[in-house]
């Protein structure tokens, strides 16, 4: 999907629905100029067929944290050292 108008979007039907678990419906929607993946699931209920809608934000690929098969993220942190710990000049009192 191209640039996005505020506060607009759009959702298909999910073409790589394998499991029931899966969205019946997947798209993109821009919220106050903030994009965000759209999932929407058909749901039976005492009154009838409903939906349920989640939203989660697009984020850039390289910013977004990775499980690997260990389960640790992918995102590498500093240690710090001790006396980056006791910086004094990072202390904001």
């Amino acid at each position: 999907m191209s640039q996005q108008k505020i506060n607009r979007g759009s959702f298909r039907v999910n073409q790589f629905k394998k499991t029931d678990s899966h969205a019946d419906f997947t798209g993109k929607v821009n919220i106050e100029g903030i994009e965000y993946w759209i999932n929407i699931y058909t749901k039976e209920g005492d009154n009838g067929e409903w939906w349920s809608v989640n939203f989660n934000p697009v984020a850039d690929k390289k910013d977004k944290p990775t499980l690997t098969t260990s389960g640790t993220s992918s995102m590498s942190r500093k240690k710090l050292t001790t006396d980056e710990i006791l910086d004094d000049d990072t202390i904001p009192f």
